[in-house]
């Protein structure tokens, strides 16, 4: 994803609240739901299970309607949908519903908070009550999602996606212009290295 294209999901409005106290903002975009099957995790009788859930196209779009800007970023999964008492690492900034590759996929564009920003974040996972119609035992298909409590971030490494695809797709540097001399140097000596690479 390029820079505009990743820039453009996200409100002006948006962009200057985050600059105003992060001199140099970073936006993650990550896809967090496509078209296709995803290993969902359902309660059942206060149990864990689970489950095959097949999205279609409709609730592709539906995800990404339901998912609102401002919606709470974790670190990983919570034992359920409700956020009470999790540490906040980020919120959404920007979304689009658009095909990647030949799915249609949900993508959101994530601003993580500078403390959080060190953390290997690779994979993302909604968190919301979905509605599904069973079709075995262990397959379902999707037929609504409720609002959107929450993205889950982790790494590749200790967890796994329930959508195979909900990857990071790219970062985004939203540095404004240096202001001292100082930044101004080191930005200079920055460009020259890349250059130099």
């Amino acid at each position: 994803m390029s820079r505009s294209e990743a820039l453009s999901m996200i409100p002006n409005d948006t962009l200057e609240r985050i600059k105003r106290t992060d001199k140099r903002p970073e936006v993650k975009i990550f896809k967090i739901a496509e078209e296709g099957t995803a290993k969902g995790t359902v309660l059942n009788f206060g149990m864990k299970m689970q489950k095959a859930i097949n999205y279609v196209k409709d609730m592709i779009v539906k995800i990404g309607e339901k998912l609102n800007l401002g919606t709470g970023v974790f670190h990983r999964h919570g034992e359920s949908n409700d956020n009470t008492g999790r540490e906040q690492i980020g919120e959404v900034v920007g979304k689009v519903t658009k095909y990647v590759g030949d799915k249609l996929s949900t993508l959101a564009a994530i601003y993580i908070y500078p403390e959080h920003r060190k953390l290997p974040l690779d994979i993302a996972s909604f968190e919301a009550n979905v509605t599904y119609v069973p079709k075995t035992l262990d397959k379902a298909e999707a037929v609504d999602v409720d609002d959107i409590s929450g993205i889950a971030l982790s790494n590749s490494a200790i967890d796994s996606p329930a959508f195979a695809g909900a990857t990071l797709m790219g970062v985004v540097q939203c540095f404004m212009q240096p202001e001292t001399k100082e930044e101004k140097l080191i930005a200079k000596i920055k460009g020259i290295r890349q250059k130099l690479k």
